[in-house]
């Protein structure tokens, strides 16, 4: 039986033949439960910064007729791989659908992987990796806060020097 089967009922006829005589048969009928699969997986937000939340995405497969997920018991993991570590690493404990900004920073690469299981609590083997790794882009930093000693009453001659102050926040940790 292959994986790519759809039938669901097999029947086994079982003879004992002793060298002499053949015994009546006994049948079994059964069912053969073929592995649920993930596709489409992918990470969301398509455009993801450093305080975003990411989210696996994944379609749910089974060749088996009248099968449905089993989505309390889907598994996920997710990787991160820093700009300057090299390959990526395993991120300890995340193992729901979403991944806290708070474990990646800017220019980092993403992915998720997803294993899932069918109503009968059967499952693949591997976990299936998103297609495309999302990297985390850069946040523009805002201004909360500016000024001037110009002042808006206040003229200013050719020459004089005009300072400023201005607060601003950058969210990526690394800017």
């Amino acid at each position: 039986i292959t994986s790519s089967e759809t039938l669901e009922q097999y029947s086994a006829y079982i003879y004992v033949f002793d060298g002499t005589n053949l015994s009546s048969y006994v049948n079994e009928t059964f069912s053969v439960n073929h592995r649920p699969y993930a596709t489409a997986v992918s990470i969301t937000p398509s455009t993801a910064y450093s305080n975003s939340t990411l989210t696996c995405n994944y379609t749910f497969n089974d060749n088996d007729t009248g099968d449905t997920e089993n989505a309390s018991a889907t598994e996920f993991n997710w990787w991160v791989q820093n700009e300057s570590a090299g390959g990526f690493v395993l991120v300890a404990g995340q193992t729901s659908s979403t991944l806290a900004s708070s474990n990646f920073d800017e220019a980092d690469k993403v992915r998720c992987g997803v294993k899932v299981y069918d109503n009968h609590n059967f499952a693949d083997d591997i976990y299936v990796n998103s297609t495309l790794d999302r990297t985390i882009s850069n946040l523009a930093p805002y201004s909360a806060a500016g000024s001037s000693d110009a002042g808006s009453a206040c003229a200013k001659d050719v020459g004089e020097t005009i300072t400023f102050s201005l607060n601003y926040t950058d969210l990526d940790q690394n800017d």
